[in-house]
């Protein structure tokens, strides 16, 4: 069943229906929508009656909110919010007839736009239709009510305005700098999580981060982030690290959240690490990408990223300059990275895609050189990934730990630990001899040398 048969059915039910928020927003700006969210005059148990006949999934999201799936799509029933501040837990829900109630409970303008497809029209109160078509940013009544009912709707705002490409109505802005503290003291980590991931869905999602930090927002979300705005950055780049960043980011494609966030952090840790050479006056930054993903582990558990997100993020973080420069880099570096990259369950096409970021980064942009460095690495890494006898870890290893244990004849020990990992050197050094013969060959002369020192 459509979100268009679930209309249908309710208007030929007596009810009044409609397309309401993102994407009555989206056919207005000739976007495709993912998602249909739908609002009636119906009670829930008006709806459940209704749709119990027909062949379709009926799913309670929050009945005391009004709030129906059916096959997944959103059906509420017109309703007021009464918040106490502050807290978007802390609210009354009322039932109302009226769609001018329900639209007037919103956030912003352009989110208030309701659409009945059956007549073809469209219903706006509060000139949100104006709004978009100037993509202006502006809160539904009296902005600072707007915040204080539920101050997650300052990062709601700044998103919508990088989805939009837009810009902030006066008061709307000055509200949002006023209330932008409260993003740390009264959001739920999980929420702004969530904001962070839906922005990494729009191309120019600097956007986001710009208005964020436009309002003081963004130190109490990423201040690693902030700490970058402004700051000098070398003899390699013309722009500073933070629009660095942000270019960065700009170039990775939607299709992958993390590997865009990835891109908008990588650097991060250059402030933190900024040093002045005395004889150049240039700045550099002596092991940043190491620094920068311990302080981004700190700000994504806050944010309560997962453990397998915050590992892809401060992964690739801390890896991003082993592969600079490529032209620096030997296919024996090359294996060495795809094992740190094994042991840490990334894959090698990720850490490239930041690289391609990182180099996309800069004003003074070379997009020949960029090309060909990009297209050297991707041959480089396919050479050792399609290689047959290829080791990243030591279940690759043509011995194990009982081998070893036989050869020797000896008991499990810590030397085992260590003779796995000498051979792991030797493999990585020469992928050759990854064989039964050369590997207990090897096995014996170390044991032997480790012997004659003890």
């Amino acid at each position: 069943m459509t979100a268009i048969e679930i209309i249908k059915i309710l208007h030929t039910n007596k009810f009044e229906v409609y397309f309401v928020g993102g994407c009555v927003r989206d056919m207005i700006l000739g976007l495709k929508s993912k998602d249909y969210d739908i609002v009636t005059n119906a009670t829930p148990d008006e709806i459940s009656s209704i749709f119990k006949n027909y062949k379709c999934s009926i799913k309670e999201v929050g009945k005391s909110f009004g709030v129906l799936l059916i096959n997944d799509i959103e059906v509420a029933t017109y309703r007021t919010d009464e918040y106490n501040g502050l807290d978007d837990k802390s609210v009354q829900i009322n039932f109302t007839p009226s769609l001018q109630e329900d639209l007037a409970r919103r956030d912003l303008t352009i989110n208030s736009i309701a659409y009945d497809p059956i007549k073809d029209k469209i219903i706006d109160y509060h000139n949100g239709r104006e709004d978009l078509e100037k993509k202006i940013i502006r809160f539904i009544g009296d902005p600072h009510k707007r915040i204080f009912e539920d101050p997650n709707r300052i990062i709601r705002a700044c998103r919508f305005k990088a989805k939009i490409d837009g810009e902030f109505e006066s008061e709307t802005f000055k509200a949002l700098k006023e209330y932008s503290s409260t993003i740390e003291s009264h959001v739920n980590p999980e929420r702004i999580r969530l904001e962070i991931l839906k922005a990494m869905e729009i191309k120019k999602a600097s956007i986001f981060f710009e208005s964020l930090h436009s309002i003081g927002g963004l130190e109490h979300i990423f201040p690693s982030m902030t700490s970058c705005y402004n700051h000098p950055h070398g003899p390699h780049h013309v722009e500073d690290i933070f629009t660095h960043l942000m270019l960065s980011g700009d170039s990775a494609p939607i299709k992958n959240k993390l590997v865009k966030l990835s891109a908008y952090l990588h650097d991060v840790g250059k402030p933190l690490v900024c040093k002045i050479n005395p004889r150049t006056n240039d700045y550099f930054f002596l092991d940043h990408a190491h620094i920068g993903a311990k302080q981004l582990k700190e700000e994504l558990l806050k944010l309560t990223f997962s453990s397998k997100e915050i590992n892809f993020i401060t992964g690739l973080t801390d890896l991003h300059m082993r592969v600079m420069p490529p032209d620096e880099l030997t296919q024996k570096c090359i294996r060495r990275i795809l094992r740190i990259l094994n042991e840490r369950s990334l894959h090698y096409k990720d850490l490239l895609r930041v690289n391609f970021c990182d180099t996309s980064g800069r004003y003074n942009l070379d997009k020949k050189k960029r090309f060909y460095k990009t297209k050297k690495l991707n041959r480089m890494f396919k050479i050792e990934v399609n290689r047959p006898n290829q080791v990243g870890c030591f279940n690759d290893l043509e011995l194990d730990g009982n081998d070893i244990q036989e050869i020797l004849n000896i008991k499990p020990s810590k030397i085992i630990g260590e003779i796995l990992n000498y051979l792991m050197d030797q493999v990585l050094e020469n992928p050759e001899l990854n064989n039964k013969e050369d590997l207990t060959k090897i096995i014996k002369e170390f044991y032997e040398e480790k012997s004659n020192v003890n």
